[in-house]
């Protein structure tokens, strides 16, 4: 009975997230563009850290309106391909920090 007891006052750390407004505050300043850069190809391909790391430039093609990113190495052993856009609606244009 007494192993049952050994988790009491245990409190798991939660883990900060950015909000969608920070998120656009971050990437509206004139600094850390390659911060920038790693964070709209995390999520834009639902990157995991490990996979950021080993991209290279090779990886990455600019087409001019689209940039097109090919992720070899992916934990499950797949290799995905996913792109990202000059997009209207939003306020901060993620092609433009590419290019930059």
């Amino acid at each position: 009975m007494a192993g049952k007891r050994k988790n009491d006052g245990y409190k798991p750390k939660k883990s900060k997230i950015f909000t969608r407004e920070e998120m656009e505050t971050f990437l509206q300043m004139e600094i850390f563009l390659l911060m920038k850069v790693v964070m709209i190809v995390g999520i834009a391909g639902a990157c995991r850290s490990q996979e950021l790391c080993d991209l290279n430039v090779d990886n990455v093609q600019d087409m001019g309106n689209v940039v097109i990113i090919n992720i070899s190495d992916s934990k499950n052993g797949t290799s995905r391909t996913f792109t990202t856009t000059a997009d209207n609606d939003c306020s901060i244009c993620h092609l433009a920090i590419f290019k930059k």
